[in-house]
Order: C-alpha cells, then sequence, then structure tokens
C-alpha cells in the first residue's frame, strides 16, 4: 500500500498534497495486496480518493478531485468512490464524487448500485441525495444479486427511514417475485424477509404499501366488519330471549352475521368515506390497538393479538366516519331509517 493510501484514508490534507507534489502519477494509484482496513475485509484495488469518500474526509476528496482523482474509476470488485462513500454513509463526499461524474447507476458486485449499499449499511442521507439526483437516470426497481434497494436495506437493519424514501420514489414492494434469494421459503418477497429478520417497523410500512392498492375494498371490509360486529351480538340476544341453549345460540349468531351482511349489500347502500386511525395519534397504547385493528381489517397479521369485541367494535367505528349509531344491530329487512326515507 502506497502511503498516499493511508494519509487518504486518515483525512490528512497536509500530506495528501506532499505526496502527490512529489509523484503526481500515484493520484490514482490502486492498492495491490489483499489487505483490511478499518472493519472492511479487503481494500485492494482502491484508490486514494475510494479510501477518502469512505471514511467522510470531505476536504481530502475535495482537494484530490481538484488535482484531477479519477471519480469514474472502480476497486477490483467494480465499486467506485460513490459505493464508497454509500458504504461509509458519507453523504457530503458522495456529493462531491457525483458532482465529478462517479457514475449514479454504477454497478458493483457485478449488479450492485450505490443505492443498494446505501440502503444495506443504513446511510439515509446517501440515499435521499441518490433519489434527488437520479431523477429519469435511476431505475429503483433495478436488480441486483435478485434483490432490490429495498430488500437489501430490509437486509442490512430496520431501516424504516429508508425504506418509506424508497416507497415514496415509487419502488414496487412486489417486485421482483421469482423463486430466487435470501432463502428458498423467503425468495424475493420483501415482507417475509423483514420478518425473518425481525425488521418490525419496516414490516408496517411494508404491509401498508402493499395493501394500498388494496385500499377501496379493504374499506368496504371495514364497515361490513362493523355491522358483522353488530349482527352477531344481537343474534346472540334474538336466540337467548327465545330460551335457545348456548349452542343453539351460538349456531344463530354464525348463520345471522353472513345473512346480515348480504341484506346490507343487497340494499345496495352507499358506504362513507373511511379514515383509518384519524385522531389517535396523542395516545400511544389506543393507537397501536387502532393499528392491530387496521392491520386486521386488511387481512395482514395482528401479531396474534386477540382484541376484546367491544373494543373492536368501537375502533372499527372510529374508522367509519358518519356511522350512525342508530344503525347497531338494525336488520336491513326491516328497511331503512325514516330520515333516510325522507332523503
Amino acid at each position: 500500500m502506497e502511503p498516499i493510501h493511508q494519509a487518504a484514508y486518515d483525512g490528512a490534507l497536509a500530506e495528501v498534497n506532499r505526496l502527490v507534489a512529489e509523484d503526481a502519477g500515484r493520484l490514482n494509484a490502486t492498492i495491490e495486496e489483499n489487505i483490511r482496513m478499518g472493519d472492511h475485509e479487503s481494500v485492494k484495488g482502491c484508490t486514494p480518493l475510494m479510501l477518502a469518500a469512505w471514511q467522510g474526509h470531505d476536504a481530502v476528496v475535495k482537494r484530490l478531485l481538484e488535482l484531477g482523482a479519477g471519480a469514474g474509476l472502480k476497486d477490483g470488485d467494480g465499486r467506485s468512490a460513490a459505493h464508497w462513500a454509500c458504504v461509509g454513509r458519507q453523504a457530503p463526499c458522495l456529493g462531491l464524487v457525483l458532482d465529478a461524474g462517479a457514475p449514479i447507476n454504477g454497478f458493483a458486485y457485478g449488479d450492485w448500485t450505490p443505492l443498494m449499499l446505501a440502503g444495506l449499511h443504513g446511510a439515509t442521507e446517501c440515499v435521499r441525495l441518490l433519489l434527488a439526483r437520479g431523477d429519469e437516470e435511476m431505475d429503483v426497481n433495478t436488480i441486483g444479486m435478485n434483490w432490490t434497494a429495498l430488500h437489501w436495506t430490509v437486509r442490512g437493519g430496520d431501516h424504516h427511514e429508508i425504506l418509506q424514501l424508497l416507497l415514496e420514489a415509487g419502488i414496487d414492494p412486489t417486485f421482483p417475485q421469482v423463486p430466487r434469494g435470501f432463502r428458498r421459503d423467503i425468495g424475493n418477497d420483501v415482507r417475509l424477509l423483514a420478518r425473518h429478520f425481525r425488521r418490525h417497523k419496516c414490516i408496517f410500512l411494508l404491509d401498508g404499501a402493499i395493501a394500498e392498492p388494496h385500499r377501496s375494498r379493504a374499506l368496504f371490509k371495514a364497515r361490513t366488519l362493523v355491522d358483522a360486529a353488530h349482527g352477531i351480538p344481537k343474534a346472540f340476544q334474538t336466540a337467548a330471549d327465545k330460551g335457545m341453549p348456548m349452542a343453539a345460540q351460538q349456531r344463530a349468531a354464525l348463520i345471522a352475521a353472513p345473512v346480515y351482511l348480504r341484506e346490507r349489500v343487497a340494499w345496495g347502500e352507499e358506504l362513507p368515506e373511511v379514515e383509518v386511525g384519524a385522531g389517535e395519534e396523542e395516545d400511544e397504547e389506543r393507537q397501536e390497538e387502532l393499528v392491530a385493528v387496521v392491520r386486521f381489517v386488511l387481512g395482514l397479521p395482528v401479531d396474534g393479538r386477540r382484541l376484546p369485541p367491544e373494543l373492536f367494535v368501537e375502533l372499527l367505528e372510529m374508522m367509519v366516519v358518519g356511522w350512525d349509531p342508530a344503525r347497531k344491530g338494525k336488520s336491513l329487512a326491516e328497511g331503512p331509517l325514516e330520515d333516510e326515507e325522507e332523503e
């Protein structure tokens, strides 16, 4: 390893200037040995610029670029200074090398982009910068080693902020879906990957993103669940009033609920607008309960939690704007309410 590599790695600007002045030909010198620096297994093929960008020495990076260091050069694994800046989570250095011509879509290890490495290493500001600079040049759904940047972000940690940035940028949480990946039972399903590594915040974001295209159907389901929640206890009470044994009461409730829902659909009522989770931000415990209900309504796992029936009904009603308490337990076979007839 050349002295200039150590100077760049240490951020010794004066020493870098002195060494380049002595021999300008060493400006883009590469490390020929397979050696370890810091927490990285090997820096073979690295230039001084790559090392300085990795360690976040922006003054050294700027000076090396001024002296003519190649921002687009790659090490033995195809990593440019942009990749190394992402590995080190150094957004200012990333901006400098991108300005100098480092490829924003450059591939390392065969097909890894800087965005994938930034996600893997939890480099939130690097991801933000790449997405802002990428515009039409960068395809966020690019696949690297069978995964997109979304998968690599989940693999690296519970980086929910990065996940949110990627989802907002239009990355597809259902892509790719081919039978390859981390494990055969996981493949490329990013939700299974998140559950395997217990990335709890990521799981919630991914579930919501994947459910969003089906939101209208899920909201209809929310309304019908409210009706069912009221229809079942009504059927129980009716059976009890008739003196039926408990087993018969249970059978009556199971039969009544779908009938109740069929009646509601047959009437073709216009469903009101639904707001999920409105007004619950101030109460963390209450919000968690509401989230569990929403997840249930969307057909998503609720982590084995069982909600009391009365809480289930109450929270579902909070989701349905304009729900009329007078409807509780009323069979539509009896006709609409009087005030509705006038409308």
